[in-house]
């Protein structure tokens, strides 16, 4: 092996090792189709939790307990953690507590929850994406206003075509978020380097 062929292998190899550098940066970048998991919202209310996990049941609870601590009379605790399994048991079961009490409260959660995460999207906006949403939301509002203040507007007729309304907005601030993500992806990327790259290998 002559010289020149020795000096030209460890210049190929620093070559080489510099690109794989640039191109791990490249692949290290934003990259589009890799989301952080969010947290998904549960499909179904859960009628233990509520039936436990509310302020009043803990309330009496706490209550029941302290005082049986307070003056050592352990009855209070064990006919107060009896009521409190006949309760749960039969408070989570009970379609007239489900109707009035938990299933609202599953749906003012479910209501809050879409409303934190629209925020989130719509913070990763630029000005312009922001506003149109903005906009788009409150047209939302204007018709579900709308809707209310005529009752026959409320019946089956049109409550699947709201519901239709607020999905579309939804979609819409998905699909935005979605092309502002690859348009800072692209923005991102070295054009340079990459053809740069192509032609180190295109030599070989």
């Amino acid at each position: 092996m002559s010289s020149s062929q020795k000096q030209r292998l460890p210049n190929q190899r620093q070559m080489a090792q510099t690109n794989n550098r640039a191109l791990q940066e490249i692949h290290l970048s934003e990259n589009p189709a890799a989301e952080t998991p969010e947290e998904k919202f549960p499909e179904k209310p859960s009628y233990l939790k509520y039936t436990f996990a509310n302020p009043y049941n803990l309330t009496l609870l706490g209550g029941a307990l302290l005082a049986s601590a307070l003056t050592l009379n352990p009855l209070i605790a064990v006919a107060a953690l009896g009521l409190e399994g006949l309760w749960v048991l039969h408070g989570s079961q009970s379609r007239f507590m489900q109707r009035m009490l938990w299933d609202p409260m599953y749906e003012k959660e479910r209501l809050e929850y879409e409303q934190r995460r629209r925020m989130e999207q719509v913070e990763k906006l630029g000005q312009g994406g922001q506003n149109r949403v903005l906009q788009l939301i409150e047209k939302e509002k204007q018709i579900q206003q709308l809707a209310m203040q005529n009752p026959s507007f409320t019946g089956d007729l049109l409550r699947h075509e709201i519901t239709k309304t607020h999905n579309l907005v939804n979609a819409f601030i998905d699909l935005a978020v979605t092309c502002s993500r690859y348009e800072n992806y692209l923005a991102s990327i070295d054009l340079k380097q990459i053809e740069a790259t192509r032609s180190h290998w295109q030599q070989f």
